[in-house]
């Protein structure tokens, strides 16, 4: 691919070089070299890989770079009105016409005065020329030029105009020969006159000028035209197009560091600042979005290669990001439902798998059931599904099927049915330090700008405790005085926008700091800062209804902070 052409105003060297940082972001590594060959003709070649599409590479340049530029053009004129306004092109087009006729216009009456003027002074000189011996003895009787002046008025019946330029006349202007050059000047003059009075009242006549002198200038400043009006070919061209699809790891250090790494790098080989550590990771395409969701209640979305790769430390969050003052990130989320989904059926298989031959299975237990109705309202679940409800006679009571658990497919494929029905839905819950909370669909984590998106209404100085994607049969909280509660994960109610939330947990003056997912079997391991940790049966939490308290499950000594995972 050639450029020979850039546009007006554009620095060739620098349109070069912002092509060459695109090619350096990976955001067109179907570009495999790129050349100035350019003399005193401009000449940028650029060298494509076999298989890339040479139009869409071009039309990805035109909207990333200056190839194709716009300016911007202030149409505020002085209307007929004498007031300024906005116009359209065809606006402005009567507009200039009209001004190029007010000039016309203005032009004719200028040169016509000064003609009338001077045809006044030569109607005063021809009329002494009959009687030259009377004009000479008046003025040579007189003793003051004024004298003089009013002596002529009265005698040849002329202005006061007229007879100072009488006596202000050389002397061999009374020659023969000069007086008829008088007589023709005040006849062409006149007759010049005559054509310009013509032209003021006929209209036609004043655009006939103002065409002939547009025709003149083009004659002599105009030149071939360089621009083309055409019909312009639209190819359509997203970052999609242009990116390398390929595993990364996505970090994000407790500093608030950000940065990819190609490949999938286990969290011990990260390397950080020294006074920094990891905070969040991800392994995730480069093609698919990331969500970061901050204590303020807002969430940011934006595609993996907007973030800066490689070794190196990685750029400050806050730079790719407009982060309120002392606003973090407590949570950090594939934006993507179908990689969420991939990770519920290898999750629920697993379950299935492991504790399937030792205990009968439980619908909702096993995983986040939630079912709506036509008129949108909640319902109580799909009945003939993999699961059955878990009631107060029959806590650990049949299921509908009896599973084969050694047959896989048989598993995978029910897994499928219940995804593809829509009885199993990812959501995102939120939980408020105060104990309130809901959930949101995963449809609310598409692209947003630098400026994020609001999602939960908080009040100053009010901060969100958790973020989690939930697909589990229940929810645990915690409190910082180490007090625990489960609650259904279908008594949590689902938000379409900004909202404060229901009570999840009375918390009693202490403040939740965790939020977590969890199945009806399993264990629970309590980490502290103080490198201690403490294992809990999840049947062992209290399940209690929504709004309820906890109750205390470990003890938390002074400045020692804990994570449940």
């Amino acid at each position: 691919m050639v450029i020979n052409e850039v546009p007006y105003g554009v620095n060739k060297a620098k349109l070069a070089e912002s092509i060459g940082k695109l090619v350096n972001m990976k955001k067109l590594p179907q570009i495999s070299d790129l050349r100035d060959e350019s003399t005193e003709v401009i000449r940028l070649v650029i060298e494509i890989k076999s298989d890339a599409d040479p139009d869409k590479i071009m039309a990805y340049i035109s909207r990333n770079t200056e190839f194709e530029k716009t300016f911007p053009l202030n149409f505020t004129c002085i209307t007929e009105e004498n007031r300024p306004e906005k116009l359209s092109i065809k606006g402005i087009y009567l507009a200039f016409i009209r001004f190029r006729k007010e000039v016309v216009i203005n032009r004719i009456n200028f040169e016509l005065g000064n003609l009338k003027r001077r045809i006044h002074i030569l109607e005063g000189f021809l009329a002494i020329f009959d009687d030259l011996d009377k004009a000479i003895k008046l003025i040579r009787s007189s003793k003051k030029k004024k004298e003089a002046n009013e002596k002529l008025q009265k005698a040849f019946s002329i202005d006061e105009e007229q007879a100072n330029a009488i006596l202000d006349m050389h002397l061999y202007s009374l020659v023969g020969l000069e007086i008829d050059n008088l007589r023709l000047e005040h006849k062409e003059k006149q007759e010049r006159v005559d054509y310009l009075e013509g032209l003021l009242a006929d209209e036609k006549k004043i655009y006939g000028i103002m065409v002939e002198e547009s025709e003149e200038i083009i004659k002599e400043f105009g030149d071939k035209r360089r621009t083309v009006f055409e019909e312009a070919e639209t190819v359509e061209v997203s970052d999609h197009d242009f990116i390398v699809h390929e595993e990364v790891t996505l970090t994000l250090s407790k500093k608030g560091w950000v940065k990819y790494i190609k490949g999938r790098v286990e969290p011990e080989n990260l390397k950080f600042r020294p006074d920094d550590e990891l905070g969040f990771f991800l392994y995730i395409d480069t093609s698919e979005l990331v969500s970061f969701i901050t204590d303020a209640g807002k969430l940011y979305s934006t595609k993996i290669v907007d973030f800066p790769s490689g070794a190196g430390f990685g750029s400050p969050i806050q730079s790719i990001f407009r982060f309120a003052d002392g606003e973090n990130v407590i949570s950090m989320i594939h934006a993507d439902a179908k990689n969420c989904l991939t990770t519920i059926k290898r999750d629920i298989a697993n379950y299935i798998s492991h504790y399937g031959k030792k205990t009968e299975l439980l619908k909702g237990d096993l995983i986040y059931v939630r079912n709506e109705n036509e008129e949108g309202n909640e319902g109580e679940g799909i009945e003939g599904s993999l699961f059955k409800e878990e009631t107060k006679e029959q806590p650990l009571q049949s299921t509908l099927y009896q599973i084969p658990f050694e047959n896989d497919e048989f598993i995978q494929e029910k897994v499928n049915t219940l995804i593809e029905e829509k009885t199993i839905q990812p959501m995102i819950l939120a939980v408020h330090e105060n104990g309130k909370g809901f959930c949101f669909n995963y449809s609310q984590l598409g692209e947003t700008t630098k400026t994020g998106r609001k999602f939960f209404n908080l009040k100053d100085g009010e901060k969100l405790a958790s973020v989690i994607i939930l697909y589990h049969p229940y929810v645990l909280l915690a409190t910082a005085d180490g007090k625990m509660v489960r609650i259904k994960s279908n008594e949590i109610s689902v938000m379409n926008g900004p909202a404060s939330g229901v009570i999840l947990m009375r918390t009693e003056g202490e403040k939740v700091v965790q939020a977590k997912g969890v199945p009806f079997l399993g264990d629970i391991t309590v980490f502290f800062s103080n490198n201690k940790n403490k294992e809990i049966k999840i049947p062992q939490i209290p399940l209690r209804r929504r709004g309820a308290k906890g109750k205390k499950c470990f003890l938390v000594k002074k400045d020692v902070d804990f994570l449940i995972n």
